[in-house]
């Protein structure tokens, strides 16, 4: 009778362990504003979810998802031991890429909920390239003591980069926190508003737009100060660690070329 036991319990863990590799299993979370966020997992990734859409991923094999994240990575290869400030962190994908990459960029994330930066810390571990900082995005850049390489707005209340990030103000202050030849890098998720905003950029920078994913809605606006699309095409190519993995996010930059 105990060896029967044994066996069906076997089998149900077996049947739970496959149950749970082939849909995955999923944490809830409720952030300060009573949102809900979901911590996904399989066999193969782990994402965290809000309001429907991935705000981050984590492959569990290699470090590309093929999805926006990637094309950001070369910029921090542009220039050497880059400073780099994010408005947005969500889960943490890019500096945990950066991390596996071995990059020697130093990257300060701003992200206003703390919920969110807690989940973060058990999402992808702890890592010495990261500070995070709780706050508003948009008056930290206003307020930046220091100048940096690079500034990747990624901040999304579900589908919608929030007001703040899309006006004059914020272009004017992100301006006035770069280096002479920095970047301000933007995920956006394209809509009727991306020309009026692609203006609005280009009153203060060149600009560029790197395609990602033909499956993908986001695309990745390069706002250049000073550097023109073959030259940052050019450092891409150069210095970001090439193997055939990461060859379709420099085919993507050697596309914008042609735009």
């Amino acid at each position: 009778m105990c060896k029967a036991i044994s066996v069906d319990m076997g089998i149900k863990g077996f049947f739970n362990k496959a149950v749970r590799m082939l849909f995955g299993t999923s944490v809830k979370f409720r952030l300060e504003n009573g949102d809900k966020v979901t911590v996904w997992e399989n066999s193969a990734e782990k994402k965290l979810i809000y309001d429907g859409y991935t705000y981050s991923k984590i492959p569990k094999k290699g470090i590309f998802t093929h999805e926006y994240w990637d094309y950001l990575l070369p910029l921090a290869y542009i220039h050497n031991d880059s400073k780099i400030l994010m408005i947005g962190l969500g889960g943490g994908t890019m500096p945990w890429q950066l991390s596996m990459l071995n990059c020697n960029a130093s990257i300060t994330a701003v992200e206003s909920s703390r919920k969110i930066v807690e989940i973060e810390g058990t999402f992808i571990g702890d890592l010495q390239n990261l500070n995070v900082v709780v706050g508003d995005g948009a008056g930290y850049v206003a307020n930046a003591s220091e100048k940096y390489n690079l500034i990747i707005l990624d901040a999304y209340v579900s589908r919608n980069i929030p007001s703040e990030f899309l006006g004059s103000k914020f272009i004017e202050d992100s301006y006035h926190a770069l280096t002479d030849d920095g970047i301000l890098a933007v995920n956006y998720i394209t809509d009727l508003e991306l020309h009026k905003y692609l203006q609005l950029l280009g009153a203060r920078y060149k600009v560029f737009l790197v395609g990602t994913s033909a499956f993908s809605a986001n695309s990745i606006i390069i706002a250049s100060k000073s550097l023109g699309k073959q030259e940052i095409s050019r450092q891409v190519t150069a210095a970001m660690p090439g193997n055939e993995e990461s060859s379709f996010i420099i085919d993507a930059y050697m596309r914008m070329l042609e735009g």
